[in-house]
């Protein structure tokens, strides 16, 4: 189950125009507050039985894929610039490269005629693993919380060296640069941990 949940009023107001927008959606979330979580929610939104994904198991198989179908991956070589018809001829650190389509998949653009690189702010989030010792019952859901003062999310991940499953604890999101002190949002992380995983 994917939970959207809030702890302060703030939040709360988030969770329900999310609510809200799914529903408008034709999407069959349910308000119920009650979650898998080990604390008190304000506000939660649920939307049952979603597939969970390590991103590079998905990567793994994107690669695989565009292998079978005759495609190269490079990996270390910047691309440096683009003609703009076609057939494209795409300059890289490696050498050119000749195109019939070229896809820029970048969060940032790469090729950027237009400064929409000044128009994007980079922003940081932190992210800890834990094994959970008997105790705290680990939640199920992959949930995320909408409080503007301190987002958290939470999931498992099996843990390849005990086969059991690790907690994903991620949070304190905040913009690149203006942070006093990145160990302060590592160190809040892992208080809130504590507190609602002991021993984790």
């Amino acid at each position: 189950d994917a939970v959207t949940w809030a702890a302060t009023p703030e939040g709360a107001r988030a969770v329900e125009d999310e609510s809200q927008v799914a529903r408008r959606a034709g999407l069959p979330v349910d308000d119920d507050p009650r979650t898998d979580l080990p604390f008190a929610v304000r506000r939660a939104v649920t939307l049952r039985d979603q597939v969970q994904v390590d991103p590079l198991d998905l990567v793994d198989a994107l690669r695989a894929e565009l292998a079978d179908a005759g495609g190269t991956v490079l990996e270390g070589v910047r691309v440096t610039g683009a003609s703009l018809r076609p057939p494209y001829r795409v300059r890289t650190t490696a050498g050119e490269v000749h195109a019939g389509h070229v896809v820029l998949a970048t969060q940032t653009p790469v090729l950027d005629r237009s400064a929409h690189f000044a128009r994007l702010r980079a922003v940081r989030s932190h992210a800890r693993a834990y094994t959970v010792p008997d105790g705290p019952t680990l939640p199920r859901s992959m949930s995320l919380s909408l409080d503007p003062s301190a987002s958290r999310s939470l999931r498992t991940s099996p843990d390849p060296v005990t086969g059991g499953e690790l907690l994903l604890v991620g949070g304190e999101g905040h913009e690149v640069g203006r942070a006093s002190s990145e160990r302060g949002h590592e160190d809040r992380l892992e208080r809130w941990t504590q507190e609602w995983f002991p021993g984790a």
